[in-house]
């Protein structure tokens, strides 16, 4: 990102143009700094209306913006967002993901975080259908010299739907693509991944 802030318009931008191409008519970004899930839950309603809202993807739940005057503490009032995303989600029939911070106690001592690490509120994820947790095991600074991809481990701490449990993935550096760890170390050719792409 830096590279790109200071002009950088060398062979990767051209990769990854290329490789959202076919995505973008089908994406639509809404820029919403400071909306409340009121506000997201209206414009999810507006976009399902013009059949352009399949899934709707929020990044995140600490930076929606939170009502005033309701006397209620932080975390009960971020759980009402929470739920307001909910109910629009059900009344849709459209999947909502909603991105989450955790607590900074746990990236502190790195240990995988579990659904009583999301920041300011254990009421979304009492609220939540299903939860998953994203663990990088090995810090960035420990990664073997010239490692092209490195391991996450995603736990589904929550589903009331099904079942629980944890799925290795990998993670090709300079790529924003999780893929199954098949393979003890796989190499991140074009080819490779282009096969699985689908099941992503």
């Amino acid at each position: 990102m830096a590279q790109l802030r200071r002009g950088y318009a060398g062979r990767e931008v051209s990769q990854a143009i290329d490789g959202v191409q076919a995505w973008l008519p089908r994406i639509t970004y809404v820029h919403c700094p400071g909306w409340s899930a009121e506000r997201v839950a209206a414009d999810m309603q507006r976009l399902y209306a013009q059949g352009a809202c399949d899934v709707a993807i929020v990044d995140y739940l600490q930076k929606l913006t939170l009502p005033e005057g309701k006397g209620l503490n932080s975390a009960m009032m971020i759980g009402q967002q929470a739920e307001t995303l909910k109910n629009v989600a059900e009344r849709l029939g459209v999947p909502v993901v909603l991105g989450s911070q955790v607590s900074r106690a746990n990236r502190a001592d790195h240990r995988r975080p579990t659904e009583g690490d999301i920041r300011n509120s254990g009421e979304v994820a009492e609220r939540s259908n299903q939860v998953v947790v994203l663990h990088r095991p090995v810090r960035r600074d420990e990664q073997a010299p010239g490692a092209v991809t490195e391991k996450i481990e995603a736990y589904v701490d929550k589903n009331t739907s099904g079942e629980t449990g944890k799925a290795d993935l990998v993670h090709v550096f300079g790529r924003y693509l999780l893929g199954d760890a098949v393979r003890d170390e796989p190499e991140p050719d074009a080819a490779w991944w282009g096969e699985r792409e689908e099941g992503f």
